[in-house]
Order: structure tokens, then sequence, then C-alpha cells
């Protein structure tokens, strides 16, 4: 990361609620931060780069997280959030448009789901030709997107070793500040595709 950008995020992050200790300042408490999510280390690595306890490098990390998250409330909002259009991704490509025109949300299995007791993997259409039926038509569809979600998420994984080797106590972690901010969830499934769908009704 270059300096004018550490010290932005530095900026943004006291902006939103985190503050130096009588030890620390914002700048080392915010790298020990980055080095933990960049490259996925955990605390005796930070103990020993930084001559710090666990106990502040795990009190400082959850810090520079909670911040974070108040963060995200002014970076990840969707472009429109009246969905007044369907994504682009969508909406240029007649495969999808047929099932997922006038649609928002996320392509997910707690928003729109594909249909149960029929084929829907991409290799079990591979194996045959054609479809059985309209059902079947719509799940292929709808896991060819999905499949652009898990490569997207791919890239974050490249990105940010500590999801690639992500230890059981931030997962925990994750699941607790996911409960506290629960109005993070909406941009968090923009992010995996924007097709909630009418076909239900249709």
């Amino acid at each position: 990361m270059e300096k004018h950008f550490f010290n932005k995020l530095c900026t943004e992050l006291l902006e939103h609620g985190l503050k130096s200790s009588k030890r620390m300042r914002v700048e080392e408490i915010v790298a020990m931060f980055l080095v933990v999510v960049g490259h996925g280390v955990g605390n005796k690595m930070i103990q020993e780069r930084f001559q710090h306890s666990g106990e502040t490098v795990s009190r400082h990390f959850h810090r520079v997280l909670h911040a974070c998250l108040k963060l995200s409330f002014k970076y990840i909002i969707p472009e429109d959030p009246m969905f007044r259009d369907c994504h682009a991704k969508v909406k240029n490509d007649q495969r999808y448009w047929p099932f997922f025109k006038n649609a928002i949300g996320a392509i997910d299995v707690g928003y729109i789901g594909p249909y149960r007791c029929e084929r829907y993997h991409l290799p079990e259409f591979r194996r045959s030709n054609g479809f059985e039926n309209h059902n079947e038509v719509f799940n292929y569809y709808h896991s060819s997107l999905r499949c652009i979600i898990e490569r997207t998420f791919g890239v974050w994984k490249n990105r940010f070793a500590i999801l690639r080797r992500m230890p059981n106590r931030y997962s925990k972690v994750q699941i607790s500040e996911i409960k506290n901010a629960p109005t993070l969830s909406s941009p968090s499934h923009q992010f995996h595709a924007e097709i909630r769908t009418i076909h239900r009704r249709q």
C-alpha cells in the first residue's frame, strides 16, 4: 500500500471511531491490522514484529475491525438505492434477461434459490444434451451466474491471505460483527450479484 493511501485510511478510520492509545499511535494500530488481513499471519507473528503482547494485538485488531465496519457504510452502497435498473450483466445478455429481468438482490439460496430436485451444477448439464423442462433452464443460468460470484471471491482470496487461512476465532468474530451490524448484509449481497427476480410470480 502506498504511503498516501495508508495515511488516508488512517484518517478515515479516525473519523469512524478509531483512537490512539497511550503507547500506540493509530498508524501502528492500522499497520498491525493490515499485516494480519493482507498476509494472514497469526497473533504470535504480530507480537514479534511489533513488540506488543498478544492481548494488545488482539484488542487493537478488533478496534480497527469495528471502525472498518463503520467505514463500510460510507463506501459499500448501491449506485442506485432504488434499484431502478437491472444489472448490465443480466440486461445485456439474452441468456439471462428472460429469467432475471426486473430483478434486484443476490443470487443466493437465501434469496433466489434454484429449483430443487432438478439438475443444477454445470457439469451435470455437460453430460447430456438439452434441458428436460423449464426449471432446468432456469437452474442452468442461475448456476452460470453463481460461478461469476465464486470467481469474484477467488480474486478476493488471492488479494487477502486471511480469507484463505482464516482461523476459527476470526470466523466467530465475523459472525459476531455481522449480528451487531445487520444492515451490512444488504450491501454485501449487492457484491454477489443484483439478481433478485420476479420469476416466481410469472
